[in-house]
């Protein structure tokens, strides 16, 4: 669960998150991992 202490935002904007989804992707593929996602 991706979640910022005391309810914080995880992303300071849409290029922070752009960056964080392509290394997870990369890090995932790399580990053959899994990855779950419910979108809210």
């Amino acid at each position: 669960m991706a979640r910022g202490i005391e309810r914080r935002k995880i992303f300071r904007d849409d290029k922070d998150r752009a960056s964080f989804l392509e290394r997870l992707a990369l890090i995932l593929e790399e580990t053959q991992t899994q990855c779950y996602v419910y979108p809210v």
